[in-house]
């Protein structure tokens, strides 16, 4: 029993003390404070007046002054435990304390704000991207008609036509320029000549890529700069210094304007590509009505009906690639200039500063950095439009290539035609009425099944009826009433749920049966035969990781009955059937962005149309790392040569050399890109 000391209400022995403290960790300040004063009885407790307590004799009182005045070794234990739990409670307060003050001072850790600025610098992103998108879309939001096709497909062939005759015009200066830098380079021209033809060649290719220059000043007033901007500055730098040569006011070197005449038709080259890939897709939705628009949302990519707006728009959206570009080109420029000064005005030789300015800027604005986004977008344009899919642009391609997962329905795994009866068993009924009751059942589930049904009741016989309660089955099948007759068409799981009698000997896998008020009136054996190009779609979409939500009405048509008929199933998830029942209704406008525009029936096209995407996504990001890579480790290669005064390494030819060997690497990328 538990004893009373000095107002205070004490453990009653040493054994119980231990049991409160076993399981309490007593090593940091991680637990509180107030659960341990609780625990312990270190808050005063007043003992209440019990009644009857004046009866008290005065012998009882006596002794229990005289147990007071002689402690016991029981007492003195209770003390000893007093003393220790009140050493341990003052102990956590310090501790408890000194934590506090400890992160008062110290404030959140070096690695938490590292992760907050992060977090902070991916929220301005998404406003930035956000913003701008909205900038751009604000015509359509505010009513503006969109550009028609069929004028924007005059608009780019007009484009790629003058592009063409420039790109043609700019291949002859460009030889010549190639020419003339090897010449040089086994010295069987003087430099005085060289920079002469050097500067007249760097002329001409700026004048013959006069639009491409004009269209690059011009983007400067969406905040939008481009690698032609950086090759522009790079070929006035180099003409310059060719003058400065020419004319004797500089050191003797051999000036780098002859390498403007490629980097020019590398410019061309890139909004050539891009005008043809405009030009197909518009070719293409402007001479016909889209069958289907692909729209993406909620993580996955599904067909609807027709064609929807905002195609020109998207066509036409800035693309990741230029906004990199944006961001990082002008951070180059001014890294090059402050490398020449520090490599040459810095060290006293202010003579070599447009020589040194000129090759860190070529090697700087690499050739195929105009190609970055045209390249892979012109190829897979060409492929896709010869297979009736319009892809709408980089924006397009990126609203697909976010969704990973891609819903399929029965009309896309087994068109129209493929899937036909092997046969008919009728269990004595009216064959006239079975398949009567069978073809309404199929057409009114709007299923891919429904021609089957149609084409037995041309042949065979029949008129579709009138079906009250329709409602489709999570077992299924379907069922409904018929002239008053409770009518279900599904698979044997089906009917085995609502217990109507089914034949011993079936060996089908591929079943439907029919049953009239529980009792079973016919069975159709159903063949599912592959096609190839449903075959190639399938597999494709499994090496690609592009899931399949199967959106089928179809009760045969699981995922069991893929892996059965394709030897995979690419990982498809089969929803709920209200799902289903949303996704694969066509004529339903659900959430989202269209990406594409479908012309033909079949898998083949609307599977090309994600893949291609993705693969037009990826080409994309490659291309910009390879790029901008290439230009700040060139950037980096030029300083380090120019300042420890190995500028003999920055001649032309080998300039070229390695903007030739960083376009043989962007040249895989991008044609690769169509190779799936």
């Amino acid at each position: 029993m538990a004893r009373e000391k000095n107002g205070k209400i004490l453990p009653p022995d040493l054994a119980d003390t231990t049991q409160l403290l076993k399981g309490v960790e007593l090593t940091g300040p991680k637990y509180a404070l107030e659960d341990i004063l609780q625990e312990f009885g270190e808050k005063e407790h007043t003992a209440a007046p019990e009644e009857g307590s004046a009866k008290e004799t005065v012998g009882e009182a006596e002794a229990a002054e005289t147990s007071a005045a002689e402690p016991t070794d029981d007492t003195a234990s209770e003390e000893r435990v007093s003393d220790l739990i009140a050493g341990t409670v003052d102990a956590v307060r310090r501790e408890n304390s000194n934590e506090a003050k400890k992160d008062e001072q110290t404030g959140p850790s070096f690695s938490e704000r590292i992760a907050e600025a992060s977090n902070n610098r991916k929220e301005r992103q998404k406003r930035r991207k956000a913003a701008a998108e909205e900038e751009f879309f604000a015509e359509e939001e505010l009513g503006v008609e969109e550009p028609k096709p069929f004028d924007c497909f005059k608009i780019t062939k007009g484009e790629y036509t003058l592009l063409r005759r420039c790109l043609r015009l700019s291949l002859l200066p460009s030889f010549a320029a190639v020419v003339l830098i090897a010449l040089i380079h086994f010295t069987l021209i003087p430099e005085e000549i060289f920079a002469l033809t050097s500067a007249v060649l760097a002329a001409l290719a700026l004048l013959i890529a006069f639009p491409v220059l004009k269209k690059a000043v011009r983007n400067l007033s969406w905040h939008i700069i481009g690698a032609p901007l950086l090759t522009l500055l790079a070929s006035l730098i180099g003409i310059a210094d060719a003058a400065l040569v020419f004319f004797g006011s500089s050191t003797a070197h051999v000036p780098l304007a002859a390498l403007s005449a490629p980097a020019m038709s590398f410019a061309i080259l890139g909004e050539l590509l891009n005008a043809r890939a405009r030009r197909d897709n518009f070719r293409l939705i402007s001479g016909n009505a889209a069958a289907y628009s692909l729209i993406s949302g909620d993580g996955r990519v599904l067909k609807q009906k027709g064609m929807a707006e905002g195609f020109v728009r998207r066509s036409y959206a800035p693309d990741e690639p230029a906004s990199w570009q944006t961001a990082l080109l002008p951070l180059i420029a001014a890294a090059v200039l402050v490398f020449s000064l520090l490599a040459t005005v810095a060290r006293g030789k202010s003579e070599d500063f447009l020589f040194t300015f000129s090759a860190l800027l070529f090697v700087a604005a690499l050739f195929p950095m105009p190609l970055t986004m045209p390249l892979p977008y012109a190829r897979l344009s060409r492929r896709l439009c010869r297979n009736g899919v319009a892809l709408a642009g980089y924006h397009g391609a990126e609203l697909i290539s976010h969704s990973r997962r891609m819903v399929l329905t029965d009309r896309d795994i087994f068109p129209a035609g493929t899937v036909h009866l092997n046969g008919i068993k009728v269990y004595g009924e009216d064959i006239e009425k079975v398949i009567s009751y069978a073809a309404t059942m199929a057409r009114r589930s709007g299923s891919g099944i429904a021609h089957v049904f149609d084409d037995l009741l041309q042949s065979q016989g029949g008129s579709v009826q009138s079906v009250a309660d329709f409602a489709f089955s999570e077992y299924g099948g379907y069922s409904g009433v018929i002239h008053g007759e409770t009518v279900v068409l599904g698979v044997e799981r089906y009917l085995r749920h609502l217990q109507v009698s089914l034949p011993k000997d079936i060996h089908v896998s591929c079943l439907l049966f029919l049953a009239v008020d529980g009792e079973l009136i016919a069975a159709f054996p159903m063949k599912y035969p592959v096609i190839g190009t449903v075959d190639w779609a399938i597999h494709n979409l499994r090496r690609n990781h592009i899931v399949p939500v199967l959106a089928s009405r179809d009760p045969n048509l699981t995922p069991a009955l893929l892996k059965e008929r394709f030897h995979t199933d690419a990982r498809a998830i089969f929803p709920k059937l209200p799902e289903r029942l949303k996704l694969s209704d066509e004529n339903q406008l659900l959430a989202g962005s269209m990406g594409a525009c479908l012309y033909r029936e079949g898998l083949m096209p609307y599977a090309e149309a994600v893949i291609a995407s993705r693969r037009f996504i990826t080409a994309c990001k490659r291309l910009t790392l390879l790029n901008l890579g290439g230009s700040a480790v060139g950037t980096l290669m030029g300083f380090y040569l120019a300042f420890s005064g190995a500028t003999s390494m920055l001649t032309p030819l080998l300039i070229l050399l390695y903007q030739l060997l960083f376009s043989a690497a962007a040249a895989l990328i991008g044609i690769n890109a169509d190779k799936y």
